[in-house]
């Protein structure tokens, strides 16, 4: 379920992880930049350029994913349990250093903007269990622009980024999957 109905770009990867849903949520619920370090280094590149005109960068390394999300200007849209969370973000992530679009506290503003330039990206996080100990998670990302302009825009950036943006989301499943594993036993 995304409270995106309908998007332009989308991105999913999934994995089944030997371990119950509880660590499983704790470990994806609990998890940092530092924690994945090709991660945090992608993270840094990307920052590279507002780095390069003075702009100050949001440092995320320690963060918990959920304090991280907010403080990178994400919203919490949607939060079932342990089973389901989907966060979003406005912005114009084609640009050089991207241009953040307007905050919201919940989903409800996120579904209705739709100031033409923009694009909305969601990330959502979903568990199911499997089986007798076993969860399946699923992160999917999708991206809709405001209008078609916008869906041109960010498709040439999506071109170009989502090599990266894959294996950001492959590392993630892997350190969750690591870190459910001790918390298991």
């Amino acid at each position: 379920m995304t409270v995106l109905p309908q998007w332009d770009y989308e991105m999913r990867h999934s994995r089944t992880i030997n371990s119950s849903q509880t660590a499983v949520w704790r470990a994806f619920s609990e998890l940092t930049p530092a924690q994945m370090p090709a991660v945090r280094a992608l993270f840094w590149a990307r920052d590279v350029p507002a780095r390069l005109r003075g702009r100050q960068v949001t440092k995320l390394d320690d963060l918990p994913f959920a304090e991280g999300i907010r403080r990178a200007g994400f919203t919490l849209l949607a939060q079932t349990g342990q089973e389901h969370m989907e966060i979003g973000r406005i912005g114009k992530f084609w640009q050089l250093v991207p241009a953040a679009g307007p905050l919201f506290d919940d989903a409800a503003p996120f579904v209705a903007f739709a100031e033409p330039g923009w694009a909305k990206a969601t990330m959502t996080v979903d568990l199911a269990p499997v089986g007798g100990r076993a969860t399946t998670v699923t992160m999917s990302t999708r991206v809709a622009g405001t209008d078609a302009e916008s869906a041109r825009r960010f498709g040439r950036y999506w071109r170009l980024m989502e090599g990266g943006m894959g294996l950001v989301r492959v590392i993630m499943l892997r350190t969750i999957s690591q870190r459910a594993h001790q918390l298991d036993n």
